[in-house]
């Protein structure tokens, strides 16, 4: 018979062999990390509808596939760490949408672009002076923004690139209201405008955007009309002031005053 204390030692052995096939076993089933420059994930017949890999600018980049091989969609980061998301559209060649963040810490900034045939379409950006809304056809030819502004003031353009036409409505905080018809070619532009207490505007502009009228009301309480001639040179003023008297001056073309008409006094 073998002493109880070899037999003791046996177990002992038997036991510690047992645990250290055990670990092994463990270590190799979940190891600490897998490391690789691609990864692929492929469906039943072995086509690749996902790859997690590093791009061009060594950047990491999720792309997934559709069942005919086509890029739908991509997630990834810049070489600087900013990251984008792009949909593509059914060739698989363009993105149609694309929504990225950039910028300083603290100061980010957010791009949302929507395409067609590698045109923009809508354009929507945010950052720390405000936010801003890009609308234009496929082709072009129309344009229109709106945009705030982190004090509150507002923008909205409209444009046609092809016949110059636009119009702005602009809303400032101190409550100041424009609103401004073919402003970018000035000539046949025409402007309104409105300001807190009672002060307000209409104007008109022909050839050479030379101001041809101008109406305008005051805060206290007068009223004047201002016509030009096609060089924007005075040549009358009807006004009616604060206590109600009329006036009316008429100039020649230089600028001379001609006929002077007002209460009690005509000249």
């Amino acid at each position: 018979m073998r002493p109880k204390w070899a037999i003791a030692v046996v177990a002992v052995c038997v036991v510690v062999s047992v645990a250290a096939v055990a670990r092994s076993n463990d270590e190799e089933a979940a190891p600490g990390a897998i490391r690789a420059q691609r990864f692929e994930l492929v469906d039943e017949e072995g086509r690749v509808v996902a790859a997690l890999a590093t791009g061009p600018d060594e950047a990491a980049q999720l792309r997934f596939w559709d069942g005919d091989g086509r890029l739908r969609l991509a997630v990834g980061l810049r070489q600087n760490g900013e990251p984008w998301v792009r949909l593509h559209d059914k060739t698989g060649k363009l993105h149609v949408a694309e929504l990225s963040v950039w910028g300083p810490e603290g100061d980010g900034m957010a791009e949302l672009q929507l395409t067609h045939g590698g045109c923009r379409g809508v354009n929507l950006y945010s950052d720390a002076s405000g936010s801003r809304l890009s609308l234009s056809d496929w082709d072009r030819k129309c344009d229109s923004s709106l945009s705030v502004g982190s004090d509150g003031h507002s923008v909205l353009y409209l444009s046609n690139p092809e016949t110059m036409a636009d119009a702005l409505l602009e809303l400032t905080p101190q409550g100041r209201a424009a609103l401004a018809l073919n402003a970018q070619q000035r000539e046949g532009a025409v402007s309104l405008e409105a300001a807190p207490g009672g002060r307000c505007g209409l104007a008109f502009f022909g050839k050479g955007g030379h101001g041809r009228a101008v109406l305008a009301t005051w805060p206290d309480g007068s009223s004047r009309l201002h016509l030009n001639d096609e060089h924007g040179n005075p040549r009358g003023d009807l006004a009616v002031g604060e206590d109600g008297s009329p006036s009316l001056v008429l100039r020649d073309a230089v600028g001379t005053e001609w006929v002077s008409l007002g209460a009690g006094t005509a000249r």
